[in-house]
């Protein structure tokens, strides 16, 4: 054990009732630095010694045991020895009891010599801080870790008092923690970017014993500047803008003297590719259109900021290019960059350049564009953005995946903006849907783009009581069992029956002759594969046994119609009784007259399991 009192009570446990005069003969308490025995008294008590609970003292004392939580009290007889001084800080000493210490009972002796050792807590001193005195570019929302060589008493700990940071902060905005045994201590308050904070640790700090500190502390370091920042204002990697008006950028900008711009048309190929179902590999890596042809205009934008202050620009994107004040409908891409020369030089170490630089796809349209699908049909409206009026007679192509060769058909609006079209049915229901109106290659007015994934805060499980399927099967079924529960040896009676669905409108599965059931227990051991062909009704229905020697827990019954076509149902085997029941009722009084009110308690028992 370490971190032990000066003034301990040291305790020996044993099994059986000792002679106690042997014991304090031949119990002794060494000074490992000096090689004294230590005189002290001795007390006993008839009981054994209660080991500390696992959270006692901070955790030093950690009893396990081979099975169990262990008893609540070890050993018969115990014996307290006291020193008569307070024992040596710092200093290792040593418990020895001989072989040979005689029993109580007969002629027992203990078989083996017995030892211990103990350090005694030191007197406490600051043995480290992180950060240490004079750290310079120090994490602004790092606080002060103190490592002390000893246990200290937290309440000793007084922010404002004995614990002064400068400059002020308000005693509220302070947290402080503590964990190995006391030892460590956590002060964390709101620091800035760029500034110098001092920590003194004064008088009145004391270790666990009382002890006071032996030496005060100042520790002072100084934070870093903030990282650089580039960052476009967008509710995503998509801006949507409305042609009709400006198109205008915010951009935040920190620590840097000079943000650079580069706008690129953004070629329909690309757009599906960076939303498609693998969009995060190919975002990472985009840098534009290989087409040199698609780079449409570069500037640079210049900032004089204060060190650490974060300002924000306006870019009206369509003046900055040259493509005028409302920019052509069309897709684009958009960087906002600033190189490591530009970075101001006391940020310049900074770590993180993560945010050097921002990037968003813009899409530049007069109308909006609402896109609904399911796995085999899609529905677009076109709407103008000024008028709100349908636009009539504009194609719209429907896509899919994560190419453009992916279409699913096309179709143009009619009177109320509407375009429809219908497919053969997607595997995967989450695949990315695109629709695009007008000429993508070309965008003229009527140009307008959208996405199913397009879709925050209106997706069918943010919509209480909305159920939907993802995937539309040609059947649906439903399989149940005679009961829930079985003992083994049992027999199961079970019953499937199948339907043909086309969107909930169910009719018999005149196609589907058999069906595969497939029974498999707790462990996935398959226990029942046979084929079942469907009665007229398109139904199945058979029986099958359990072993006597059965494993308990769920078992599981899938019925098959086509290797993709799965149907589940559970049922439980468990070594159980049948409810048994004892039921009492009993009147207040054993006779009554006519006219008396009977009182009746009644009570029942059940047994189950």
């Amino acid at each position: 054990d370490i971190y032990v009192s000066p003034s301990p009570v040291i305790s020996v446990t044993f099994n059986q009732a000792m002679d106690r005069a042997s014991v304090e003969e031949n119990l002794s308490l060494v000074n490992d630095a000096t090689g004294d025995t230590v005189s002290g008294a001795f007390n006993w008590a008839d009981h054994g010694l209660r080991p500390p609970a696992p959270d006692e003292f901070e955790g030093y004392y950690d009893y396990a045991y081979e099975d169990g939580d262990g008893p609540e009290e070890v050993g018969v007889e115990t014996v307290a020895f006291t020193p008569d001084a307070a024992l040596d800080f710092g200093v290792v000493y040593h418990i020895e009891l001989p072989q040979g210490t005689k029993g109580a009972i007969g002629e027992a002796v203990t078989a083996r010599d017995f030892s211990a050792t103990f350090t005694v807590s030191p007197l406490p001193e600051i043995a480290s801080t992180y950060p240490a005195d004079g750290d310079e570019g120090v994490e602004p929302w790092q606080g002060l870790q103190v490592t002390f060589n000893a246990p200290i008493d937290p309440a000793s700990v007084v922010i404002g008092e004995n614990v002064i940071i400068e400059p002020t902060v308000s005693v509220t905005q302070v947290y402080t923690y503590w964990w190995s045994s006391n030892t460590n201590l956590e002060i964390d308050f709101p620091g800035e970017a760029s500034s110098r904070y001092t920590v003194s640790l004064g008088p009145g700090i004391e270790g666990r014993y009382g002890q006071p500190l032996a030496e005060g502390a100042e520790v002072s370091w100084e934070t870093r500047a903030q990282s650089p920042l580039v960052f476009l204002h967008s509710p995503g990697r998509i801006a949507t803008y409305n042609a009709y008006t400006d198109t205008v950028a915010y951009v935040s900008v920190r620590n840097v003297s000079q943000v650079s711009f580069k706008l690129f048309r953004l070629p329909l190929a690309d757009f599906v590719r960076l939303n498609g179902n693998n969009w995060w590999s190919d975002w990472d890596n985009y840098q534009g259109s290989a087409d040199a042809d698609d780079l449409l205009a570069e500037w640079s934008l210049s900032s004089n900021g204060d060190l650490d202050s974060t300002l924000i620009y306006e870019v009206d994107i369509g003046r900055q290019s040259g493509l005028g004040e409302a920019m052509p409908p069309g897709m684009y891409y958009q960087e906002a960059s600033a190189d490591l020369e530009d970075i101001y030089p006391p940020a310049q170490g900074a770590q993180d350049l993560s945010s050097l630089s921002a990037r968003q796809m813009l899409v530049v349209s007069r109308n909006n564009l609402t896109f609904k699908s399911t796995s085999s049909e899609a529905l677009a409206w076109l709407t103008d953005l000024a008028s709100g009026q349908p636009v009539a007679d504009v194609p719209v192509t429907f896509l899919t995946g994560d190419t453009v060769a992916g279409e699913l058909g096309q179709a143009a609006t009619d009177a109320e903006g509407v375009a429809e079209v219908k497919f053969d049915p997607l595997k995967e229901f989450y695949t990315t849907r695109f629709a695009v109106t007008g000429d993508p290659a070309d965008p003229d007015a009527n140009f307008a783009v959208t996405a199913s994934t397009w879709a925050d805060g209106i997706e069918r499980y943010q919509f209480d009581n909305v159920s939907s399927e993802d995937y539309q099967q040609p059947y649906n079924a439903n399989l149940y069992t005679d009961r829930n529960i079985y003992r083994p040896g049992q027999t199961v009676y079970f019953k499937g029956i199948i339907r043909a669905d086309d969107d909930a409108h169910y009719s018999l599965p005149g196609s589907v002759e058999v069906a595969t059931l497939l029974v498999t227990d707790s462990q996935g051991k398959e226990i029942f594969n046979d084929e079942l062909p469907l009665s007229r009704m398109g139904t199945v229905n058979g029986s099958f046994d359990l072993d006597a020697n059965a494993g308990l827990g769920f078992y599981s019954m899938q019925i098959q119609l086509a290797p993709d076509i799965n149907f589940y149902h559970d049922f439980q085997v468990a070594a159980y009784r049948k409810p048994e029941f004892l039921v009492t009722a009993e009147t207040d009084k054993a006779e009554y007259s006519q006219g008396e009110m009977v009182q009746v308690t009644a009570a029942a028992e059940y047994f189950f399991g």
